[in-house]
């Protein structure tokens, strides 16, 4: 950590006014998980291979820029308890240490506050050599400050034993809730408007495949045998949305594993879809504007006058049924041209 200013006074505990820093210190401890008030000393080792109590480092204020500190070999004073393994599997009563690094401030008044601490992984300490300490990945879990809530520092793999993320399942996944993701403006920075007919042209041209996976990638990532799937393929997809691609670090004959962003690819189609809604009201205007001009009431007063007197007469009645053939051959053509245009 570091400080914005070279600080000079801390609060008290109580909340009662400010205390004058007079120096900084490092501290390191263990402590027994099963025992939480149970500290664990840590011995400094000697050029003569002699050992002697850790004493806390003394450090100039770290402000504005980050301080490294280097600390000699340590070793615990002891070791944890139920290291022996039972029949090649973690000890279930297995103990465990954790290591705590400790930023403390004195006082002029030789009172000590903790500015910061940060607490290691479960670790095992072995007797062979207790400067050697191993975390134990089975035993990653541990409980929060929340009862019904667990926390676990790393990756986690379903099925797998070498996950490239923070959660990485083979196999299929039930999920009644829903999958929320971060999206408040409050948290968004350099807003500028995307092209919606640009992203038609791209979402027209992707193309949706029937498929099932290889039997050697079923295997591996625990799939149901001859399930059929629809998608798109990843190779085309990044030629038209680079940006919805992301390289798995599995590899398959020496190239990364691709695999799609679907998120992505909803975004995009919402997109074209505003673009299909915008043309689909122009051209609904369009039409408007053209059947209200061939309609027009001096048209219609026109041919009602011309009907009455022609039907009255059966040679004129045959005239004016071609007259109306004749008007709408020539409506039909042109909506046809107009389409034609509008779409092209």
């Amino acid at each position: 950590m570091c400080f914005d200013k070279k600080p000079r006074f801390v609060q008290c505990e109580s909340g009662r006014g400010l205390e004058k820093i007079s120096k900084f210190s490092i501290h390191l401890y263990g402590m027994r998980l099963e025992s939480m008030s149970t500290q664990v000393t840590l011995d400094k080792s000697q050029p003569d291979r002699s050992k002697i109590p850790f004493d806390p480092v003394e450090i100039d204020p770290p402000y504005q820029k980050s301080k490294k500190i280097t600390i000699g070999k340590l070793h615990f004073s002891e070791t944890t308890a139920n290291n022996m393994r039972k029949k090649g599997k973690p000890n279930p009563d297995q103990r465990f240490f954790c290591l705590l690094v400790s930023l403390r401030v004195l006082t002029e008044s030789h009172k000590h506050y903790t500015a910061v601490i940060h607490k290691s992984d479960k670790i095992i300490v072995r007797a062979s050599n207790p400067s050697q300490f191993e975390n134990d990945i089975d035993y990653m879990w541990t409980r929060c400050n929340s009862p019904d809530a667990i926390y676990h520092s790393g990756r986690v793999g379903v099925n797998t034993d070498h996950p490239d993320e923070a959660l990485v399942v083979y196999g299929n996944m039930k999920l009644s809730g829903q999958l929320l993701k971060p999206s408040d403006k409050r948290y968004k920075e350099g807003f500028r408007p995307v092209d919606n007919e640009e992203q038609l042209e791209s979402v027209s041209k992707l193309k949706i495949y029937d498929y099932k996976f290889t039997k050697q990638y079923r295997q591996r990532h625990g799939l149901e045998e001859e399930a059929s799937e629809r998608g798109f393929i990843a190779q085309e997809v990044r030629e038209l949305f680079p940006t919805a691609i992301h390289e798995i670090a599995e590899e398959v004959d020496s190239d990364p594993f691709l695999a799609i962003n679907k998120d992505y690819l909803y975004i995009e189609t919402v997109g074209a879809v505003q673009e299909l809604n915008r043309k689909t009201k122009h051209l609904q205007k369009r039409l408007e504007t053209i059947e209200n001009a061939s309609l027009t009431p001096k048209r219609r007063s026109f041919y009602s006058k011309l009907a009455s007197r022609c039907f009255a007469n059966t040679g004129f009645r045959y005239f004016f049924i071609s007259l109306i053939i004749v008007q709408l051959l020539l409506q039909v053509f042109t909506l046809f041209i107009f389409f034609k245009n509008g779409l092209s």
